[in-house]
């Protein structure tokens, strides 16, 4: 080692080489040195991710939250949400939105099918008035649509207030309608069908329709039904005739049928037999027509 040091100390270079060791050992120094600085830089960052990211889950967890070691508390794998019908209640009447094919009907074989009343009656009674002024056939008549409206929309249209009926107690749900004439698409009546339901069993109960219509798209034979007046500013309803015959091929249905001013109000009920056993109660038959028609006439009474 000592004749290697004696051997290069008698080396020598000239200046100009010189300074270019010295300007190359230099940067070497410089480099070697920002290289540091960028190892300590980066690890600076990583150490500051890693203590804002325990801070954070720190503050999502309340210090009062213990950890869930009784296995009961834990969530299982076969839990699930259960998404109830929407409801609202109305005193004691509870609305539910389900579509009216999911109650299950009494049977229709050899009786007038629910629903084919005064809805019937109002297109007849159009269909008449067509033909008494000579309309051609293909513009004859009128049509009932699934539409939804709100009581403003009947209220814009026909000129009058409307007023929510007192339902009657239980569960129901409704479908809307209206009556549209079929020559000029003009809306000539609103339906609202409020059918009643066993929420255990969805069998039918009873249904109660309200009509609102303006009396002109009609024969002057809409009078001939009017049963409700008013009379010193008080309601008048007619007596209803009882049902007798619980038997009869027509379901039970009754119509209360209120004119003022141009403008018709029609509530109308209908109900089937009771079946027991596979034969009809007459008993609890003649009490449900009884309740419905009580029904029908409070339904009528918050309508005018």
């Amino acid at each position: 080692m000592k004749a290697y040091n004696e051997y290069m100390d008698n080396i020598s270079v000239s200046d100009t080489l010189h300074r270019k060791f010295v300007t190359c050992a230099a940067n070497a120094k410089l480099a070697h040195r920002s290289t540091s600085v960028r190892r300590y830089a980066t690890a600076f960052a990583c150490l500051a991710v890693i203590l804002l990211g325990v801070l954070t889950v720190q503050r999502l967890h309340p210090e009062n939250t213990m950890p869930i070691t009784d296995s009961s508390q834990l969530p299982k794998a076969t839990d699930s949400v259960v998404t109830k019908p929407d409801a609202t209640v109305q005193s004691n009447a509870v609305y539910h939105n389900i579509d009216i094919s999911q109650i299950i009907m009494p049977t229709t074989e050899g009786k007038v099918p629910f629903g084919f009343f005064f809805e019937q009656w109002l297109m007849m009674m159009k269909q008449e008035k067509d033909l008494s002024v000579g309309l051609h056939p293909q513009s004859l008549g009128s049509h009932w649509d699934d539409r939804q409206f709100t009581n403003e929309d009947i209220t814009s249209s026909l000129n009058i207030s409307v007023i929510d009926p007192v339902l009657p107690d239980g569960d129901y749900t409704t479908k809307q309608h209206v009556l549209v004439d079929n020559a000029t698409d003009e809306i000539m009546a609103y339906r609202t069908d409020y059918y009643y339901f066993d929420k255990d069993t969805m069998e039918f109960q009873n249904r109660f329709s309200i009509f609102y219509f303006a009396e002109d798209h009609f024969a002057e034979k809409i009078k001939e039904s009017q049963n409700v007046t008013k009379v010193n500013g008080e309601i008048h309803i007619d007596d209803l005739s009882s049902s007798t015959n619980a038997n009869a091929k027509v379901p039970h249905v009754r119509k209360l049928v209120y004119l003022e001013n141009g403008i018709g109000i029609a509530v109308e009920a209908e109900a089937d037999a009771v079946i027991a056993g596979g034969k009809v109660d007459e008993e609890k038959s003649l009490e449900l027509y009884e309740q419905t028609d009580k029904q029908l006439i409070t339904l009528m009474d918050t309508s005018v």
